[in-house]
């Protein structure tokens, strides 16, 4: 299943792009990096980042039951952070989220500057500096 992903300096300029350029005026343009990244990879190269084991996971039917008595287990003891996992996260990681971003390219001539592997790193530099990984 395809992520579907966007690195948020690459949303930014698709913002400043359309926001300055004439042609934009009442066009909608997808923000996503056109990239061929599955959920999995994606799950896998973070796990890598911070140095724990490869994500596991769960047969569809199985992780829906889970998320489902999870959800119903926290609002039944009123606790308020969010389950860790829920009904919404499976549908999010469980479909294909391949966006077009043909008509920004095409139109306007869009091209995401910040590489996967370079939002990967600037993740990892965050990560590091921030949340003393």
């Amino acid at each position: 299943m395809n992520a579907g992903l966007a690195y948020v300096d690459n949303v930014a300029d698709v913002l400043i792009l359309a926001g300055s350029t004439e042609r934009a005026i009442g066009r909608a343009y997808n923000a996503c990096d056109g990239l061929d990244v599955t959920w999995k990879e994606y799950f896998t190269d973070i796990a890598h980042m911070i140095g724990v084991e490869n994500p596991k996971s769960l047969p569809a039917p199985l992780a829906a039951i889970g998320a489902y008595l999870m959800e119903g287990g926290y609002k039944l003891f009123g606790i308020q952070k969010r389950p860790l996992i829920t009904r919404e996260a499976l549908n999010l990681v469980g479909s294909d989220n391949r966006i077009p971003n043909d008509r920004i390219k095409n139109e306007l001539g869009y091209a995401p500057q910040v590489s996967y592997a370079e939002g990967l790193k600037r993740i990892k530099e965050y990560v590091d500096k921030d949340l003393g990984g």
